[in-house]
């Protein structure tokens, strides 16, 4: 039985309101239990056990768990005086990957969407993608995005080692979406499962 586009929504899961968690990445390293205890306490809760930290430059840092299907992005918060603080702006969600297992449909950040989600169906759900690429022309996935997605409330903006959540706040932020289609062919794609989903916070 197919998806109907109205059991898709933009109520957000539990994953989502972490978008806007900061870190203080120190000269120790990068852990995430210590620099994000609320943030790490809900991946363990998942089952989640991080197998790989990145850093790219000096800006940004991947947070990867492959057997969950998940890796999350940090960059460099710009105008502020601090030199190492790092904010969590996207969640990279995986179906289709060979380098990812298939991610729990119990975390996928809307309701709804299911490993068989169709772009026809998000498109129906979400309306027309603000912009779309790839394709056999460009020997890449289909890729659909909307931007602006959605705005919601981030939980721990200004989360940062230690027990003190003083300083924490919610607040709006705009969302961006984009999802990677399993096919390089425009005439087939919109039957197509999603490959990949990344829900992140807008400029």
């Amino acid at each position: 039985m197919s998806l109907s586009s109205s059991t898709l929504s933009k109520a957000p899961g539990v994953l989502p309101a972490y978008l806007g968690t900061r870190i203080s990445v120190t000269s120790d390293g990068i852990n995430l239990d210590n620099l994000a205890p609320d943030l790490a306490r809900q991946l363990h809760n998942f089952g989640m056990k991080r197998e790989l930290i990145k850093r790219y430059g000096n800006d940004t840092i991947y947070v990867i768990y492959h057997a969950a299907g998940v890796a999350l992005r940090f960059t460099k918060l710009s105008g502020t005086m601090s030199t190492d603080l790092f904010e969590l702006d996207s969640l990279e969600l995986y179906n289709a990957d060979e380098r990812y297992a298939p991610v729990s449909e119990s975390i996928l950040p809307f309701k709804g969407i299911t490993h068989s989600t169709t772009a026809q169906q998000f498109i129906q759900a979400y309306g027309e993608p603000t912009q779309k690429g790839g394709g056999l022309s460009q020997s890449l996935d289909i890729w659909l995005r909307w931007d602006p997605f959605d705005s919601l409330s981030t939980i721990f903006p200004n989360d940062s080692s230690g027990s003190d959540r003083t300083n924490t706040a919610t607040y709006p932020r705009q969302t961006g979406l984009e999802i990677q289609i399993d096919n390089r062919s425009w005439d087939s794609a919109s039957n197509s499962k999603w490959k990949s989903l990344t829900l992140y916070l807008a400029s």
